[in-house]
Order: structure tokens, then C-alpha cells, then sequence
């Protein structure tokens, strides 16, 4: 009579996607508008999954069996935080080398990132919008 016995499962889809990527990029820092290969939109997939985590635990659409496989493959629920903790590593290491975050215009770190930029829009955001937990570091780099 046609039955069907098994249907494709679009998680399942997306988790075997992300896992390709983390194995071939060694992160799952993920673009939201990045598609594989394939055609198949992991980017929106994750931005997804990190939107179903994020919200009240009655409402999320993530169960802990999902989750604990996403944490095994390295998922970043927080890109925003990841990048900013990444950035934040490189202007410690420029600090402990010049004494300083007085950053030359331009200045590129060696995995060519922008330090520049990044420590001017951090000066500029200070007073309205970081926590003191990213203002009041105690390693003498602020």
C-alpha cells in the first residue's frame, strides 16, 4: 500500500554536513551564508542550531542527545564570543611583545587578521557595550 518506512531526516542531513566541514576546517565557525559544495546551506543549518540552543529550554528545538553530538564536532554556539576570544588572544600576544595596544594603523596580526581595527572598535564600544568581564581582565592587557 506504499508504506514508508523511512523518511530522510533533515537534522540528521545537516549534522552529517557540519561534521564533513569541522573534519576538513577543524572548526565550525561556519558563515551564515556559506553553502557546501553540494548545494546543501550548512551555514543557515548552523545559525539554526545555535538559535534553537539559545532559546528557553522550554521552547528549544535541540535536544541534549543533539547537542552533546554537535559538542563532540566542535560546534560554536557563540560565534560572536569565539571571534571575540580569538581577537582578544592576538591583542594579548601584540601586547606582551610591544608593551602596549597602541596598534600602527593597518597593522595586520601573522594569521593576517586586522588587529588595528578590531582594538579601535573595541576603544570605541567600551563605555556602552561590552560586560566588565571583557573590560577588567586581570592579565595587565585591558
Amino acid at each position: 500500500i506504499g508504506m514508508v518506512w523511512q523518511f530522510d531526516d533533515p537534522w540528521e542531513t545537516g549534522f552529517v554536513h557540519a561534521k564533513s566541514y569541522y573534519e576538513e576546517n577543524g572548526d565550525l565557525l561556519v558563515q551564515g551564508t556559506y553553502v557546501c559544495p553540494d548545494g546543501y546551506a550548512l551555514g543557515g543549518w548552523v545559525l539554526n542550531q545555535r538559535a534553537n540552543y539559545a532559546k528557553p529550554d522550554k521552547y528549544r528545538k535541540i535536544s541534549p542527545t543533539q547537542k552533546k553530538r554537535l559538542d563532540e564536532i566542535g560546534m560554536v554556539w557563540s560565534a560572536v564570543a569565539e571571534r571575540w576570544e580569538a581577537a582578544y588572544a592576538l591583542a594579548k600576544e601584540y601586547w606582551k611583545e610591544y608593551g602596549d595596544l597602541r596598534v600602527p594603523t593597518k597593522y595586520k596580526a601573522p594569521n593576517g587578521y586586522a588587529l588595528d581595527e578590531w582594538v579601535r572598535s573595541q576603544r570605541e564600544k567600551k563605555s556602552f557595550r561590552y560586560p566588565d568581564a571583557r573590560t577588567n581582565r586581570t592579565s595587565g592587557c585591558h
